[in-house]
Order: C-alpha cells, then sequence, then structure tokens
C-alpha cells in the first residue's frame, strides 16, 4: 500500500488486469522478499501454488478495494 506505482496501478486498472497483469510481478516480487527475511513463516506459501495464488488473488483484490476508497 505505500508503494506509489501499485497505488496508481491500482487507481487506474480495472481488477482483471490488475490482477492478472500487474500485480502477481508485485507480488511475487515483495514475496520473495519476505520470505528472505523469515523463511519459515512464507516456505509454506511457496511450496503450495494454489496457497500463493489464492493469497495473490484475494491481497490484489484488498488493495484495489482500498486504494480506490482513499485509503
Amino acid at each position: 500500500m505505500k508503494d506509489e506505482k501499485l497505488r496508481k496501478l491500482a487507481k487506474t486498472s480495472d481488477l482483471q488486469i490488475f490482477l492478472n497483469n500487474l500485480f502477481p510481478a508485485i507480488f511475487q516480487g515483495t514475496a520473495q522478499k519476505a520470505y528472505m527475511e523469515s523463511t519459515e513463516r512464507y516456505t509454506r506459501i511457496f511450496e503450495d501454488q494454489g496457497k500463493f495464488n489464492m493469497i495473490r488473488d484475494e491481497l490484489a483484490k484488498v488493495i484495489l478495494r482500498e486504494v480506490r476508497n482513499g485509503k
């Protein structure tokens, strides 16, 4: 939410474009960074592609909603 580029994309993109084209790369990079900082906590997310995708997609929806509501 603090990333200005992410906020701009969330304001100007519809859900499907944000979810399928823009957010996955942002999420992947952020998740990898967090993983390196706390390996044990994130291991389960990276081991299960379905879980990874579900968390990514739900987080994208929340970010889009929050940014559009001015938070």
